[in-house]
């Protein structure tokens, strides 16, 4: 299992970030390994189903997450249900003067042939996590 933790700090209110961050349309915006996301009906709440089409290291691949935890405005928990990869990752969103200091929080787990890859997936994906939160950042402040 690898963690990963990155965080960025954004200088948009928390509600703002949350709400940007909790719509999967807006997924391909910030994180750039991913083509689409969207639930798969409803809202987005804890339960939620999540489909995404991602390109990593060259093959793309659709995988499904569910929303594990939800706090408006504080907090996103998210587990993969498929796909190549199993995971769970969480956003915070925290005020920071007159911002939000944006943390996302990862785990990923190897097996069998995935075990033996996992510490380069893991670079990759850490690589991914830092470039997305940069590019979130980017996304938001430049609406202002």
């Amino acid at each position: 299992m690898k963690r990963i933790e990155h965080s960025v700090e954004i200088s948009v209110p928390p509600r703002e970030v949350f709400a940007f961050v909790s719509d999967p349309l807006n997924d391909p915006e910030w994180e750039s390994a991913l083509l689409s996301g969207q639930t798969l009906g409803g809202p987005v709440e804890p339960g939620s189903k999540l489909t995404q089409l991602r390109k990593l290291l060259g093959p793309r691949f659709e995988s499904t997450a569910e929303i594990t935890h939800l706090e408006p405005d504080s907090r996103i928990d998210v587990r993969g249900t498929s796909g190549p990869l199993p995971f769970e990752g969480s956003w915070s969103f925290e005020p920071a003067g007159a911002g939000t200091l944006v943390t996302f929080t990862g785990e990923i787990q190897g097996s069998g042939l995935r075990e033996a890859a996992e510490p380069a997936l893991a670079r990759v994906l850490e690589a991914d996590a830092r470039v997305g939160l940069e590019d979130l950042k980017d996304a938001l402040e430049g609406r202002r």
